[in-house]
């Protein structure tokens, strides 16, 4: 007896009609009506589902049904080709990704922005030191000396600090500035640190 026979003759005995049946197994009433003609037939997933609704064993339903037999079959390589294709794109997306994330990781560099980032400034004649409150997964880089606006300013140095990522974990918290007179040609009397790109100083140290 084919399959959608033996789910009509079953369902029947248990008093259930298509709707009900469609109901407990989540699928559409037309599902179960073109099981039961033998239009198509229900994946192997199905089947579990209809052996545990309808109180009949997997074997019962399968047995004498070559067509469905051989269709499930097919249908389940074909699903161990999709998975084997799958693992195999995404082993292959993660060796793309992999190295562009680390390339990003270790070439990403941000300009200090939160003047809570600065804990202290100290000019000398011959350095500025300035220490920092930087996040445990970054640590300070480097600097920009940026152009006074104004030629008042000239005895100030204006500065960008860069940090990176702390990916070999040699974490600095502080930059020390020599102040050699090919670098800055005047003395330098204040500090001030300000944001990358914008006319606005997030530090201030008069000496």
């Amino acid at each position: 007896m084919e399959i959608g026979k033996k789910i009509k003759a079953r369902r029947t005995e248990l008093d259930m009609t298509q709707a009900q049946l469609a109901e407990k197994i989540h699928v559409s009433r037309s599902t179960i009506s073109n099981w039961e003609i033998g239009r198509n037939y229900p994946d192997i997933q199905m089947i579990v589902d209809l052996s545990y609704c309808l109180d009949i064993s997997i074997d019962t339903l399968l047995k004498g049904d070559d067509v469905v037999v051989t269709h499930i079959t097919n249908d389940t390589r074909l699903r161990k080709k999709q998975a084997f294709y799958i693992k195999g794109l995404v082993a292959l997306l993660v060796l793309i990704l992999l190295p562009l994330g680390y390339y990003s990781i270790i070439n990403y560099q941000k300009w200090i922005d939160n003047p809570k980032q600065i804990k202290k400034i100290e000019i000398t004649d011959t350095r500025v030191n300035i220490d920092f409150n930087l996040p445990p997964y970054l640590t300070a880089t480097g600097f920009a000396i940026a152009t006074p606006s104004k030629p008042k300013d000239a005895n100030t140095l204006e500065l960008y600090i860069s940090t990176s990522f702390d990916y070999r974990f040699q974490k600095k918290d502080n930059l020390s500035i020599h102040l050699s007179p090919n670098l800055i040609p005047n003395k330098v009397k204040a500090v001030k640190i300000k944001l990358y790109d914008q006319d606005k100083t997030i530090a201030t140290k008069v000496r």
